[in-house]
């Protein structure tokens, strides 16, 4: 998996189902290069609250901190999701809108 150990930042992921069943969620996260790096699943229970939430999502799938890459999700029912990046900036978070140089 590639990854910069001068990247400080975490990820922070929520996925969650806003109606009907459980949701069967696949994670999978990309080298820059394209190639699978691993790929991790959750099940998230339906409507009515549920959500899956993490705020390591590299520690969680057992990538490198500063793991660099990108991530797919795909699930057997509609979900919504929202990814978050933490700085050592005080511990703020901003949501990412660009890859990484």
């Amino acid at each position: 998996a590639a990854s910069d150990s001068s990247i400080s930042a975490r990820s922070r992921l929520v996925i969650s189902v806003p109606a009907g069943p459980a949701a069967n969620v696949n994670l999978m996260a990309f080298n820059p290069d394209g190639t699978p790096a691993v790929s991790g699943q959750v099940t998230v229970r339906g409507a009515g609250g549920g959500q899956f939430f993490t705020d390591d999502l590299a520690g969680f799938l057992g990538l490198p901190p500063g793991f660099i890459g990108s991530l797919t999700i795909n699930s057997n029912v509609p979900v919504l999701s929202l990814n978050l990046e933490r700085t050592d900036h005080a511990g703020s978070f901003v949501a990412p809108i660009r890859p990484r140089q």
